[in-house]
């Protein structure tokens, strides 16, 4: 396990995944007013669950399930799938099949949040997962069971119900809780259930940690105050005075967080040698002499927690970069927090790092950015409502793929094809056929620049009709020039704002890219234009706090939230191909449409060539 693959590890990955589920199946079947069966269908889904209730209830558990299975699949909008659901799960906790149970209790809150039914599943499930030896689960459960009603889940001295399961876990599993639920009104509890471990364990130093980032959250909440007691810390805020830098905050200098020993060393290696590239870049560039101080984390999450300590309370670095996985980067953010020092995370794939706090900053979200911008466009502006993904089977085409296809259906369109093909092929008919026979009004296809050389000259196959997306990666001098013709009309993102096209060009002329190590090469471009984007915020804002410099990058990468209030949103942040040449999106043909009721009549004679065209048009 590798790079990327291995950013979200142990329990981190378990709870992952689970919470992953649920978000896929919420949006895999989208709300829409009106939805209910036919008279035909609407009787014969009766049929079906009445068997159902009397197979459960003679113990049937097997034909309970294949029963409910059918029930599911082609009647979803039956209006007692909610019950459905329950007696599948108890189906299948009879089979032992808990990991089939607890799947069903997710798709259960996911599908009918509003049910009646949701409190008896969260509880059934945190008993089945008890049972299966899963106390991290099982608090999960509990967790949302509290939430829903907080006064119900409280004895009458204060303590959670669930306080005796919540005693299982270990400081790391409350930690991954704490991460999953930050808005849980119980996170100030778990947060005082962390000090009390740390404390036990005799790592004082991290059980302070916590305790200031539960103070700084949750100020005269009993539970801080608890945790404080613990630290034997009476007053507020000795816990954060505690933590301030011994010197002054140096404004120039980067505090570099990678591994540099270990299973990561090699991609750490490449990591660093591509920081040290940007700073000697952005010396000559600039008047500051930027410095850099690493700190080698082993890819451990204790080792980046003690290393990003060390950078900002002995060395006054103003910023910490890095890690280059998301576990030592997640530790290294709280941390960071407590000193309120910027982190700037160029390659961390956990995409929720930046919830740890304001000053976290993740410059690798595009694998939910820009896909998620494109549907949108499609959605709102374009009026589209079938897709077709065409993704190279590889993981980050898998994972933006899936970003794409997600944030369609959460916004009511409908995906009709998504097609892998060969990232190492160069005849792509068979995939391209797929997609055709489908016929989407629009393409999305998150392939990098060497992948599009090959395969642009074969869209044709798409037939006209079919508007084709991609990533930024294609806003290249070198695929326009190569294949422009072939993507007339294509729509993709325009990254200039956060990296512009001299930076990729700088890089690729110095960097030794390494034919047996392309991971590398990758990550090494994603830490040399973030290292960039860094420096030159610095540069330009002339910041001397952290807090200033923490303000300038929010200013500069402020985009958990996709601004989409018109068509003149995407002009600054979309482009399309117009002989060849990436170009703004023409939001003026589109803005009298909107400002009318959200409808895009078809584009004047004279402005008819800068409209997006479709695949097919221009080959």
């Amino acid at each position: 396990m590798t790079g990327f693959a291995a950013c979200i590890t142990g329990r981190h990955r378990r709870l992952a995944a689970m919470l992953l589920m649920v978000m896929a199946v919420a949006c895999a079947v989208p709300a829409r007013a009106g939805d209910g069966l036919k008279k035909p269908d609407l009787e014969q889904a009766r049929r079906l669950y009445a068997q159902l209730k009397a197979a459960s209830e003679e113990q049937r558990a097997r034909q309970t399930l294949e029963l409910a299975g059918t029930l599911l699949d082609y009647y979803p909008a039956f209006d007692r799938n909610d019950e459905v659901l329950v007696l599948a799960m108890e189906a299948a906790a009879k089979l032992k099949d808990l990991r089939q149970s607890l799947s069903l209790a997710d798709e259960m809150l996911a599908r009918h949040p509003g049910s009646p039914l949701v409190d008896g599943a969260l509880e059934r499930a945190a008993s089945i997962a008890v049972a299966g030896g899963d106390s991290l689960r099982a608090a999960h459960y509990r967790l949302l069971y509290y939430d829903r009603d907080p006064a119900r889940g409280q004895r009458d001295d204060g303590v959670p119900r669930c306080a005796s399961l919540m005693e299982k876990l270990s400081a790391g599993q409350l930690a991954d809780l704490v991460v999953f639920h930050p808005g849980s009104a119980l996170v100030p509890y778990l947060q005082c259930q962390r000090v009390r471990r740390l404390v036990d364990a005799d790592r004082l130093a991290d059980a302070r940690t916590v305790a200031a980032e539960v103070e700084a959250t949750s100020p005269g909440d009993r539970w801080t105050v608890e945790a404080l007691r613990l630290l034997g810390v009476a007053q507020p805020g000795d816990i954060a005075a505690q933590r301030e830098p011994e010197g002054p905050v140096r404004r120039s200098q980067v505090g570099v967080l990678c591994p540099q020993s270990g299973d990561y060393a090699a991609l750490g290696g490449a990591f660093l040698a591509a920081a040290r590239m940007a700073v000697a870049d952005a010396n000559k560039e600039s008047k500051r002499e930027f410095t850099l101080v690493v700190e080698d984390t082993g890819g451990d999450p204790v080792s980046g927690a003690l290393a990003a300590r060390r950078l900002c309370a002995e060395r006054g670095t103003i910023v910490l970069f890095g890690d280059l996985l998301s576990d030592p980067t997640t530790a290294a953010a709280v941390v960071a927090g407590q000193f309120g020092t910027p982190l700037v995370s160029p390659t961390a794939t956990n995409d929720r790092i930046w919830e740890i706090g304001p000053n976290i900053f993740q410059t690798n979200l595009t694998a939910l950015y820009e896909p998620r911008l494109l549907a949108r466009l499609a959605d709102t502006v374009l009026l589209k409502s079938t897709y077709a993904v065409l993704y190279p089977d590889e993981p980050e085409g898998r994972r933006h793929a899936d970003a794409f296809h997600l944030e369609v259906e959460r916004l009511g369109g409908r995906i009709v094809a998504q097609v892998a093909m060969d990232p190492a092929a160069t005849d792509f008919q068979a995939a391209l056929q797929a997609v055709r026979k489908a016929r989407p009004e629009v393409v999305f296809v998150p392939a990098g620049v060497d992948l599009m050389v090959l395969l642009a000259p074969q869209l044709d196959l798409l037939g006209a009709g079919a508007l084709v997306m991609g990533l930024s990666t294609w806003n290249s001098p070198l695929l326009l020039e190569r294949v422009g013709p072939s993507l007339e009309g294509a729509i993709f993102p325009h990254d200039y704002p956060l990296y512009p096209p001299a930076w990729q060009e700088a890089f690729a002329a110095t960097w030794q890219p390494d034919p047996a190590n392309p991971e590398a090469d990758q990550l090494a471009l994603r830490a040399y234009q973030s290292m960039r984007m860094l420096l030159d915020t610095m540069s330009e804002s002339g910041a001397r706090t952290r807090a200033g410099l923490a303000e300038a990058l929010r200013r500069r990468l402020s985009r958990e939230e996709l601004d989409v209030s018109g068509p003149e949103s995407f002009a600054g942040t979309v482009r399309v191909v117009r002989e060849g040449q990436a170009t703004p999106f023409p939001a003026a043909l589109y803005a009298a449409g909107w400002a009318a009721g959200q409808s895009v009549p078809p584009p004047p004679a004279a402005a008819a060539a800068d409209a997006p065209k479709p695949a097919g048009g221009g080959h």
